[in-house]
């Protein structure tokens, strides 16, 4: 009976307080703020856009910047490649109006530093130089510009050429090693039937001989 008071007088005492009601004020923030929850991420999808955009547009200035690099690349090098050419030419010039050993030496060492290729007419001008020349240093010189173009064929034809007709072991020698880092099959066919003659000079014969045996 004691507990049964003793509930009834708490009931009592929780009954004098007023019933908890939340006001509008706070009703509508509650309302605004489960809205805001539910709404689609607006702001993360646009920020997702401008990043892709942005991505774009650094990609092409970026490869903007490297095709015009390419481009001026690409037109300081026909700019260099054009003033390497008149320089051969000029060169040419001098060389075919050069009388002295040491002038003509000094040409075609200058003609190595400004090697823009060899066309027909320039080969057959640095032959006509070779068969023509009498001093076996300008042609031991002009060897060995003539043998950086040796996968030319008409620089082989004419090597092979001069190479019957020379006298001079070290101009031979030169020529042969020329032709033997070629090894076209005529050329070989040359050199071996050259060989093979008895008054062929010993250092050319022996030289030869080991250069057909490796």
């Amino acid at each position: 009976m004691k507990e049964k008071n003793e509930f009834e007088e708490l009931d009592k005492l929780l009954g004098a307080f007023p019933e908890f009601e939340p006001s509008e004020k706070l009703k509508a923030s509650f309302i605004q703020q489960l809205n805001q929850e539910a709404a689609p991420p607006k702001n993360k999808y646009l920020n997702s856009k401008a990043l892709i955009i942005i991505g774009i547009l650094l990609f092409i200035t970026i490869w903007g910047f490297i095709y015009n690099s390419n481009l001026r690349k690409d037109k300081e090098m026909q700019e260099l490649k054009q003033e390497i050419e008149n320089t051969q030419k000029l060169l040419f010039a001098n060389l075919a109006a050069e009388s002295g050993p040491a002038q003509k030496m000094l040409t075609i060492h200058q003609l190595k530093n400004n090697d823009a290729g060899l066309n027909k007419d320039q080969i057959e001008s640095l032959f006509t130089l070779f068969k023509n020349e009498g001093n076996d240093n300008v042609k031991l010189a002009l060897l060995q510009f003539i043998g950086r173009h040796s996968e030319i064929g008409l620089v082989q034809e004419e090597l092979m050429e001069c190479l019957i007709r020379e006298n001079n072991p070290l101009v031979m020698i030169s020529m042969i090693n020329i032709l033997i880092e070629v090894k076209t099959n005529k050329g070989m066919k040359i050199l071996q039937q050259m060989e093979l003659k008895e008054e062929l000079h010993p250092i050319v014969k022996n030289h030869l001989r080991k250069k057909l045996e490796i």
